[in-house]
């Protein structure tokens, strides 16, 4: 069964712009692979539409093997993205600005 994650990445990041380290390790390692999408999305931006970030997801306690598809909604700003594999699949809001943005480096 595939998840559906709605995601903002100021949700992630401390007043400093990092990830937040008072946040659970499980949200941490989730602000991790997210912003590899984000960072990948961003600083290639012609490379859109193309397999770029190995997925996370654990099925039957085994990792997934696909790659995630990723790109950005030109009408919102959005990084959208999934698993050609398991199915999960998301956006990412707020992403401008941080961190991971691969334009602001």
């Amino acid at each position: 069964m595939s998840r559906v994650f709605i995601s903002n990445m100021k949700d992630f990041m401390s007043e400093s712009g990092a990830i937040a380290q008072s946040s659970p390790k499980r949200v941490q390692r989730l602000a991790v692979h997210l912003g590899k999408i984000v960072e990948y999305v961003t600083a290639q931006p012609e490379l859109n539409h193309q397999k770029i970030v190995s997925c996370w997801n654990k099925i039957n306690k085994k990792r997934c093997s696909g790659k995630i598809d990723a790109s950005i909604d030109l009408s919102s700003f959005d990084v959208l993205w999934h698993c050609l594999h398991c199915g999960d699949h998301g956006s990412i809001k707020h992403w401008e600005h941080t961190v991971w943005d691969g334009k602001h480096r």
